[in-house]
């Protein structure tokens, strides 16, 4: 990197030594699922599995992850309306959430973690979690105001 130059311009790779497309890993992005839902990591996943020539698993994601957000919405707004209190509500989408991650995860999910492992042997260029991470959180934090103002 020299003085002035932008670090966009710089194409600065982690690791060297890495070859192969530019993806997010699998296995994190299931992992932060467990705080940001499984939609969040069908998303990562269905643009990994784009960046890897993989056209038809990239839209299975994207289905996943549209099931998965018409699925915990429809939920939400039934207990909410059905339980008044807040516990026992919040209990409820908790669990449901995890229970829908590891529907995703161990019917889908975990074959993009499989395929890069025996595919790539883990030889890829590491993707930066700043930006995706970023955009969810001023995504939800967006719902949860427009949520709180109706």
């Amino acid at each position: 990197i020299q003085c002035g130059q932008y670090l966009v311009d710089a194409n600065i790779k982690k690791d060297p030594s890495a070859t192969g497309p530019e993806i997010w890993n699998p296995d994190v992005a299931a992992l932060i699922s467990w705080i940001l839902t499984p939609i969040f990591g069908a998303i990562i996943h269905a643009l990994n599995w784009r960046s890897l020539g993989q056209q038809r698993k990239a839209y299975i994601s994207w289905g996943w992850a549209i099931f998965a957000l018409c699925g915990l919405t429809a939920l939400s707004i039934y207990v909410q309306d059905t339980y008044k209190d807040e516990r026992v509500v919040d209990r409820t989408l908790g669990l449901a959430n995890l229970v829908a991650l590891a529907i995703w995860y161990f019917s889908f999910g975990r074959t993009h973690s499989k395929f890069v492992a025996k595919t790539l042997n883990g030889k890829y260029i590491k993707a930066g979690w700043f930006n995706p991470l970023c955009i969810t959180v001023i995504f939800l934090s967006s719902i949860v105001m427009l949520g709180n103002r109706l």
